[in-house]
């Protein structure tokens, strides 16, 4: 098609809209329309331009977008603007900044800067040079947030992208969050992270930071993307599609297409590329909608049906496909073929009367378009006056009383003819119409009318040459009045033929014709030669075989007359055709149609003649030129048959000029749309070169020709972006080379101005006009800027950018100011300075002392981000001169100006050392450490804080979380902790300053937990009638506290059948499992728990399922007995395992030795049948009607839904006419709860009537029972006595029988016997003894509990448990327990109910010293230092007034539970106070009420008044407060102990003393002690919280606690006079079980002693000397173990304290070589403890260990000092058995105030038997008063070394003596007396 021409002109406006085009074209074949084209005119007055910017915080991504009010505009470049620039300079698409898709760019890390600049956009349009440029926005920049928050997607993207082939995309990840995220890109189907590409590594797909994209879109690049941002606080997940749009190709098949009329047209349209936005139909032009046509219909939206086409569908289609980059269309040519006519419209018979008038009405179709004619009585109807007609329809308007009208269509064509007759009737007598003859075709059936109307007729008759015609069975009248003749002959049916028509009142009329029979015209085939080629000669004859003359014959070519030709003539005889082709065209080919014609009828014979053609151009290639960058389209089309192919060849550099390669396509740049169209987009110079299209086909000779293509190459630069840098002063030369054809100009610019060349810039071209130089001889700072080369020729420009940084030295740094000074360190801030043109290298910071003469200033090189620094390691109080220099390549800048400064006071100086940590339990870490390694001054330290957090892999980790330590104490423990988690420690020392530094983390991971969850989704479905599967989901990863090592499945029958209560096991790594080798139609209970190494998690709770139904089992037992002459009785009972429900039994029979068919007899199961049989549900059948002499075998067999099961075994039984007594029942086992009815059935045959007796165990007397009609016994409620054998005897005359049954009579289970095994503050543990199982195996036992005043809960507890677990109780409160057993008789009495308590009281008042901080306006309460009593503190309620007033005032009433302080603030200097502070928790409430006075101003303090601390305990009598019942128990036990060492003094010697001493001690092991069995007069946990009660206890608890717990305090002080032994029941063990737990509960116990018992057998006391007090080591007992626990016993007076180490009995002495070797030890820096080699479970040595301490007040000013003891330990805690240990801080002394110190040990008592072994005892003395102030910290102190249990165990004689000191003074003599054990409970 020719091209459209121009569309209309539009009239230039500024508001001018877009307008779209289309072209027309028509020819006769039909017409199409162009393709959409849009003009638009393009006006840059009145475009507005603006920049929208969103918010971004520091460390985030920047985005602007550029918006454009009209279409067409591009983004060119984006400008920025600093501050301190004059002028905006161009961003390149690298680095930081990212150039995206829809006009954004992506500033990536955005900083504080970024929000003060000025951003602007540059625009262009294709159409137009002129550039537009946005206004400047801003970038609003925030702080980074306080808090860490996960990161959020941004919602403003869009998700779906569509960008078009070839073009450059991006697509964009933002998430907000803190800190900022790190960005990861993975692409759908691909493996692995997408990873960073730069814009010259070639890769499609590259990845900058937050922002994916590609330089040019392609195919492969569409799919799905998903990015994840990620920080330390979480993750968040983007998904996005990117649709790459493709230009789209449309070809239409057929191209041409003929389909006959009323058939059937298909077109197909193919599009390539997409995505297809719609597919639109045409049809000449107007668009086709199918629901408007109902024989046009689209099948999908490519293809186009059209059905019983006709004329109307003849023309052009086309096929229209669009998306968003245009439309693309093909065209298919349908042309209708000639086809016989048919009828679409008729008319049907009418009756009329005269004179009516009537329309008849005939429609056809038919291609060519059929003529219609009309016919009466076969005779042609001519028009009348009353009659007209045309070639379509004729209409008759008023018809004659006469006759019928009959409808013909005759089409002037061969192909066929259709008729329809209808009579129409007219009233009226016959009358006959005037004559015609007929002419019929030989051989052919013709159906003749009467011609005479008339109606209605009673007959017509036929008569032939005047003769009655006789009817034959080739020819016969019909009743209609209608001739009919098959077979049509000449010789036998031409002549007169006349018809008679009479009608019912018996008038007649005749009429008459002459029929005449001619032959139809016969032609013999034509064929045409294979193989011709144009250019060849040929004739073809159609000749005549046969046919009555006159025939015509004539010629047609695919159905249409010959055309004109003059290659082609005719030649026509009487007999035949010629057709005559002097020279044969392509144009000649087609089918050859010969028709011949006579009055008969036509005839037409056809062949096909196919002329192959040579190619031939249709578009013959010609040379092409195109711009580089460009698309070269190279056209190449012939024709020819068969049709040519059209091939590209391209020749082949370096292989001359013969040598070509096929032109192949990629699918994007070099593309083959059509044969012989070859597309090259993004036209190269190696593009360029010569190319032959050449056509050929089978015919030769094929056709080629050479065509060059050029491409023109346009100015291009090879780098985009440069930086470039220089020294001030230096020579510098920027070279920018361009590729491109010649002549080519340059033009430089800076900062968007033209440089002319002059002055101080040279340009010059170099290599030949293809590269400019601009030369700077020596560089300013003026000369930094944005240089811009452009290079252009006739075909294109490009520019390349220059960043010319001009490097020197930087100006200082400005506004370097203070912004906190403390003790050791100096924090300074700066703005940052001119840097020179080059990025900073690093700051100094330089400082020096003040006092120093010639100070040389120490430099601290900090990192160029840094705009504020802190200088450490200064001394506190001292003045320091300071100052800041920066750092480029160029050098240093000069100073900042000099600050002075000076230091404040200091906290700590250094951070504890030696620190260690343990995870040996699950949730909790135990912390040990010593102190700081630097001397400190006194009262530096007042405690210690522990600091801990989760390691982080990636190493973003959060903040360390802080827990006090009171005091000294160089232990702790971190609880409630995650499992199996990696943790980082650390510890630092405070005092009222602040905290010192921390020591170096240690990193220690949690022990493995046991899962916390059980497995959810568990589903259970059977897979046979023995097998089940069992799938559930995988435990979460949050859930399963370590590595899941697999999977437990518990499952059990729940069927009430022996055995049901085995529970079986099967373990699996995988998330299903089968259960093989089950019980066949049984119910299971099924559960599920994860393992890890730590043991087996939370099981979940059953579900239940049952396996498949089977086929029964045989019946049990059969018998068959004679019931009279012709019938036997057959019994039986169900099958033991019936596998499902029965539904019938078959009971087969046969007569023996006989040939007789097997007979069945079909019993049906009465009742509802159930899977388990009844107990005695025997079944019984009387089979009648046998053979009187015939003996029999039986045999049954039970059927399920499923099939009919085993055969029983099989029985033989003969009728008798006498039939003796037997019985039919079966003797069982029997099995009937007590106190249930019991009925013993005994069915019996026999005639006479046999008569039924019952014995049991052989008596015939049964008590309470009766025996029923049916001769059943029955019992109406069972006894234990009714267990036992039970006969059933019948007989009568002809004979004897009996059944037995074995009656076990089964009960529920009886109460167990339930024992309280300990407690902590959340759990009980508890066990219990079942007497028995009442007959029948315990299923499960059922635990039932409350909450004093609450109500009962329930456990249920799996069988084959004796103990148990409740978790989760209210700690310190009391609970009532009961347990009950059940077994399959049903649940079992309840034990009786026992009352105990966890573990816990309230909470218990701290030392004023500890709890308050005071100065001149405020009072610090530091609550963690509040002893919670054992359960969390809840809330605190502060409370305060003045001396002078009465009523407190509340400062808080609901203060949370975990405040570590509390600050009163807003007080009154020089003022007195009373503060009262109540502590709360689950087990009660304390107030406590302080007197404090404030400091005035000055630091100055008022005089000392009374302090009086009240407490006041919730709960709890005055005269039960531990401060006060303590020191009067203490007294009174001293002085018991204290009369009875004097009076063992006086009765024994000191020989039975010693030996009496000795005996005891290798006795401790054993016996003795008070042996009470398992009963308790109280329960074990009450009796722990009493004694909790009545001490400072600073063990930590098994579960979670607060920090409270860790503060520990002294309260009043009291003595234990003279001392006390604690001890730990030896020989107990640990309960199974109780391993992680927890620490054991335990009561406590202490043997009395004389002084002089402490002292027999020691060595004398010594003054030792201060070194020995600060440098000694404290020596402790050995590991503990099951079989009994170290004690130390402290032996206590006002002059000295001897700590005495005791291990299981052995005497532990010190000696001076002993001594010696520990101060060695503290030399060399202390050393692990050696390992326990005794066997015992606690011999793991060298743990941290909790803590007791025991309060004692000594006079004032008393010369005392102390050496705390330690005892040893125990752990229900297999894995750690030595709790962790609290070393003791000691108060200095001085030399001549030094005491004596001695070590002994005492045999422990034997334990009360029942009582759990205790926890740690360790006991720390608190001393005030003492010579040499208050209590100070250790210096020196270690605890690194530990004695050996093989150290401590050593014999007193072997060794020990040597070197011993003269004992001072004379020791009296003793009798020898055993010593006295005592429990006490405070």
């Amino acid at each position: 098609m020719a091209p459209c021409g121009s569309p209309p002109a539009t009239r230039g406006s500024a508001h001018a809209p877009h307008a779209s085009y289309r072209c027309r074209a028509t020819n006769p074949s039909g017409t199409v329309t162009s393709r959409l084209a849009t003009v638009s005119t393009v006006v840059t007055a009145g475009v507005a331009v603006r920049v929208e910017a969103w918010r971004a915080a520091v460390g985030g991504v920047g985005v602007l977008r550029c918006v454009v009010d009209e279409g067409g505009w591009a983004v060119a470049a984006w400008l920025r603007r600093d501050p301190a620039a004059g002028t905006p300079l161009p961003l390149p698409d690298a680095g930081r900044y990212v150039y995206g898709s829809g006009g954004r760019l992506y500033v990536q890390d955005v900083t504080l800067e970024d929000g003060q600049a000025a951003f602007q956009c540059q625009v262009r349009h294709p159409a137009s040079l002129a550039a537009l440029t946005s206004p400047p926005a801003t970038l609003t920049v925030m702080a980074p947030s306080a808090r860490d928050g996960a990161p959020r997607m941004a919602e403003k993207l869009p998700r779906m992208v569509e960008v078009l082939e070839g073009k450059p995309w991006t697509l964009p990840c933002l998430a907000h969050g803190h800190p900022p995220p790190h960005y990861s890109w993975t692409r759908e189907g691909v493996v692995g992270e997408l990873g960073s590409v730069g814009g010259g590594s070639g890769g499609r797909v590259w990845v900058r930071g937050s922002v994916v994209g590609g330089a040019r879109a392609g195919a492969g690049d569409a799919g799905g993307y998903t990015c994840v941002a990620a920080n330390g606080a979480g993750t968040d997940t983007a998904h996005y599609t990117l649709t790459v749009v493709q230009e789209l190709h449309v070809t239409a098949h057929p191209a041409h297409q003929v389909a006959a009329a009323g058939g059937r047209a298909t077109v197909a349209c193919r599009v390539e590329g997409s995505p297809v936005a719609e597919v639109r139909w045409y049809k000449d032009g107007a668009a086709i909608l199918p629901h408007a046509h109902g024989h046009i219909m689209l099948q999908g939206r490519d293809t186009l049906v059209l059905t019983g086409v006709g004329e109307r569908d003849a023309g052009v289609y086309q096929c229209v496909a669009a998306n968003s980059v245009g439309e693309a269309q093909a065209a298919s040519h349908l042309t209708i073929r000639d086809s016989p006519p048919t009828l679409r419209h008729t008319f049907v018979e009418q009756t009329l009367r005269a004179g009516a008038s009537v329309s008849l009405k005939c429609t056809a179709l038919g291609h060519p378009p059929p003529v219609i004619t009309w016919t009466l009585d076969g005779r042609p109807l001519a028009p009348a006056a009353d009659h007209y007609g045309g070639q379509r329809v004729s209409l008759g308007s008023w018809v004659d009383p006469a006759g019928q009208v009959v409808s013909q269509v005759n089409p002037p064509t061969p192909l066929g003819s259709t008729s329809h007759t209808s009579p129409l009737n007219v009233y009226g007598p016959p009358t006959a119409r005037g004559s015609s003859n007929v002419t019929v075709v030989e051989g052919t059936e013709a159906k003749v009318s009467c011609p005479v109307a008339g109606y209605p007729l009673a007959g017509v008759t036929w008569a032939l040459h005047g003769r009655p015609l006789t009817p034959t069975s080739r020819r016969a009248p019909r009743g209609d009045g209608t001739l009919v003749m098959q077979r049509v002959e000449a010789d036998h049916d031409v002549g007169r033929y006349s018809c008679t028509a009479t009608g019912p009142q018996g008038r007649a009329d005749t009429a008459s014709f002459f029929l005449s029979v001619v032959k139809p015209p016969v032609l013999a085939e034509i064929k045409f030669q294979e193989g011709l080629v144009e250019g060849m000669r040929l004739s073809v004859t159609c000749s005549l075989l046969s046919g009555d003359l006159p025939i015509s014959l004539r010629w047609s070519r695919d159905g249409r007359p010959l055309p004109r030709d003059s290659s082609l003539t005719e030649t026509h005889s009487q007999f035949f055709s010629n057709l005559v082709f002097g020279e044969i065209r392509g144009r000649h080919a087609g089918r050859y149609s010969c028709t011949a014609s006579n009055a008969a009828a036509s005839a037409t014979v056809s062949a096909t003649m196919h002329v192959q053609v040579p190619p031939a151009w249709v578009v013959e290639p010609q040379d092409v030129a195109v711009v580089g960058g460009g698309e070269a389209s190279l056209e190449c089309h012939a024709q020819g048959t068969p049709t040519p192919t059209l091939t590209w060849r391209k020749a082949t550099a370096g292989y001359g000029s013969d040598e070509w390669s096929v032109v192949r396509g990629d699918g994007w740049r070099v593309r083959l749309r059509r044969p012989g169209s070859l597309s090259i987009r993004d036209a190269r110079a190696e593009d360029a070169g010569r190319y032959l299209c050449q056509a050929e086909n089978s015919v030769t000779p094929p056709i080629s020709k050479t065509i060059t293509l050029t491409v023109l190459e346009g100015a291009r630069m090879e780098e985009k972006v440069i930086n470039q840098s220089v020294a001030v002063g230096e020579h510098l030369s920027l070279r920018c080379p361009a590729r491109g054809d010649l002549p080519l100009s340059f033009t430089w610019a800076r900062d968007g101005v033209t440089l002319s060349g002059g002055g101080e810039e040279e340009v010059r071209l170099e290599e030949g006009g293809r590269t400019s130089v601009l030369v700077l001889p020596a560089t300013l700072r003026s000369q930094a800027g944005v240089y811009t080369c452009h290079a252009a020729n006739r075909y294109g420009s490009d520019s390349s950018t220059f960043f010319l940084n001009v490097v020197e030295r930087p100006d200082p740094p400005s506004h370097v100011h203070v912004k906190e000074v403390k003790s050791r360190e100096v924090s300074l801030a700066w703005a940052p300075p001119f840097d020179g043109n080059s990025p900073l290298t690093h700051y100094l910071l330089q400082h020096w002392a003040a006092r120093d003469s010639a100070p040389t200033p120490a430099n601290t090189t900090l990192p160029r981000d840094l705009t504020e620094a802190t200088l450490k390691g200064l001394s506190p109080g001292r003045t320091y001169h300071m100052q800041v220099l920066a750092v480029n390549v160029r050098g240093a800048s000069s100073p900042s100006p000099t600050l002075s400064i000076t230091t404040l006071q200091e906290p700590p100086s250094a951070p504890p050392t030696h620190l260690r940590a343990h995870a040996r339990q699950q949730a909790s870490i135990s912390l040990t450490w010593q102190t700081p390694a630097a001397h400190l001054s006194p009262g530096e330290v007042t405690g210690y804080q522990v600091g801990f957090r989760e390691a982080s892999v990636g190493g973003d980790e959060g903040e360390y979380r802080w827990k006090s330590v009171r005091g000294g104490a160089m232990t702790a423990k971190v609880e409630g902790l995650r499992h199996y988690t990696a943790y980082s420690v650390t510890v630092r020392a405070v005092n009222q300053v602040g905290s010192g530094p921390p020591a170096q983390p240690v990193t220690v991971t949690t022990a493995q937990g046991v899962p916390s969850a059980a497995p959810d989704g568990i589903e259970c479905d059977p897979l046979s009638s023995q097998a089940l599967r069992v799938r559930w989901n995988p435990l979460p990863l949050n859930l399963s506290n370590g590595p899941v090592q697999g999977y437990k499945v518990f499952y059990k029958r729940t069927s009430n059948i022996e055995g049901s209560n085995a529970v079986d096991v099967k373990r699996t790594t995988n998330l299903e499992t089968s259960l093989q080798g089950l019980g066949r139609y049984t119910n299971y209970s099924v559960r599920v728990l994860a393992y890890t190494g730590a043991g087996d998690g939370v099981v979940s709770a059953s579900i239940h399922c049952a396996t498949l139904q089977d086929v029964p089992g045989p019946p049990a037992a059969i018998r068959a007995l004679p019931a009279g002459p012709h019938s036997i009785v057959v019994s039986w009972l169900p099958p033991e395992r019936p596998n499902g429900i029965l539904e019938h039994y078959t009971l087969y029979y046969r007569p023996l030795n006989a040939h007789r068919a097997l007979q069945t007899v079909v019993v049906p199961v009465e009742g509802s049948a159930t899977a388990s049989r009844p107990a005695w549900g025997e079944v019984s059948r009387e089979v009648e009607g046998l053979d009187a002499h015939a003996r029999y075998e039986m045999w049954v067999k039970a059927s399920t839904r499923v099939g009919e099961g085993g055969a029983s075994r099989v029985v033989s039984q003969a009728p008798a006419a006498t039939v003796a007594a037997r019985i039919k029942s079966f003797g069982q086992a029997v099995e009937v709860k007590a106190g249930a009815p019991l009925t013993l059935p005994c069915s019996v045959v026999g005639h006479s009537a046999p008569l039924v007796t019952w014995t049991h165990l052989g008596r015939d007397t049964i008590p309470n029972s009766q025996t029923l009609p049916d001769h059943s016994l029955h019992l109406p409620a069972v006894t234990s006595e009714a267990s036992g054998n039970y006969t059933c005897h019948a007989h009568n005359p002809s004979g004897r029988d009996e059944a037995q049954w074995s009656v076990r009579v089964v009960e529920t289970p009886p109460p167990p016997t339930l024992r309280v095994q300990y407690s902590t503050e959340t759990t009980i543990h508890i066990s219990w003894h079942t007497a028995g199982d009442g007959g029948k195996p315990i299923t499960g036992y059922i635990i039932r509990y409350r909450l004093e005043g609450g109500e009962w809960q329930e456990e249920a507890v799996e069988p084959g448990e004796a103990s148990h677990v409740l978790q989760k109780l209210r700690c310190g409160s009391t609970y009532h327990l009961q347990v009950a057993a059940r077994n399959l008789v049903g649940h079992g009495k309840a034990s009786r109910t026992v009352k105990t308590r966890t573990r816990g009281a309230a909470p218990r008042q701290p030392r004023h010293q500890d709890l308050v901080s005071v100065n001149s306006s405020s009072v610090t309460l530091q609550l963690y230092t509040w002893p919670s009593g054992g359960c969390p503190i809840t809330r605190w309620m502060v409370e305060y007034r003045a001396h002078s007033e009465n009523s407190f005032t509340a400062a808080a009433s609901h203060l949370a539970g975990d405040t570590d302080s509390y600050t009163l603030g807003d007080l009154a200097p020089l003022t007195w106070y009373q503060l009262r502070v109540t502590a709360y928790n689950t087990a009660g409430s304390t107030s406590a009420a302080y007197d404090v006075a404030t400091a005035s101003l000055t630091g100055a303090t008022l005089a000392p008044e009374s302090v009086v601390e009240v407490v006041d305990r919730l709960g709890s009598p005055l005269y039960l407060d531990p401060h006060i019942l303590a020191p009067v128990v203490s007294g009174v036990a001293c002085t018991l102990a204290l009369l009875l060492c004097v009076g063992l003094l006086v009765s024994r010697g000191r020989a039975q003393f010693m030996k009496g001493a000795d005996t005891n001690s290798g006795s401790s092991g054993g016996g003795g002690g008070n042996s009470n069995g398992n009963t308790y007069s109280r329960s074990l946990a009450e009796i722990q919280n009493h004694h909790n009660d009545s001490q400072e206890q600073l063990s930590p608890p098994p579960g979670p606690r607060s920090k409270h717990d860790e503060a520990y305090s002294v309260d009043e002080p009291y003595e234990i006079c003279p001392y006390a032994t604690f001890s730990m029941p030896p020989g107990t063990t640990v309960p199974p079980g109780s391993a992680g737990r927890g620490t054991l509960d335990y009561t406590l116990q202490f043997h009395t002693f004389g002084h002089q018992e402490c002292f027999e057998g020691q060595p004398a006391p010594q003054r030792a000397s201060a070194a020995s007090l600060l440098g000694g080591r404290r020596r402790d007992g050995g590991g503990g173990s099951a079989a009994g626990a170290s004690v130390e016993i402290a032996c206590i007076s006002s002059q000295q304290t001897l700590p005495i180490s005791c291990v299981r009995g052995g005497v532990r002495r010190a000696g001076k070589k002993e001594v010696e070797e520990e101060e060695e030890g503290e030399a060399h820096g202390g050393s692990e403890s050696e390992q326990d080699t005794s066997g015992s479970p606690g011999g793991v040595r060298g743990g941290p260990r909790d803590t007791y301490k025991v309060p004692v007040r000594l006079r004032r000013g008393a010369d005392f000092s102390f050496h705390p003891p330690d005892s040893s330990t125990e752990s229900n805690d297999e894995r750690s058995p030595v709790p962790p240990r609290r070393p003791q801080h000691l108060p200095p002394t001085h030399p001549q105030h030094a005491s004596h110190r001695l070590h002994a040990c005492t045999p422990a008592p034997p334990p009360a038997q029942g009582l759990r072994p205790s926890s740690t005892l360790d006991s720390v003395y608190s001393v005030e008063g003492a010579v040499g102030g208050p209590l100070r910290p250790p210096t020196g102190f270690s605890d690194s070394r530990e004695l050996s249990e093989a150290e401590c165990d050593r014999d007193p004689g072997q060794g020990g003596h040597k070197g011993r000191p003269q004992q001072h003074g004379r020791r009296p003599a003793f009798p020898p007396r055993p010593p006295t054990d005592y429990s006490i409970h405070v």
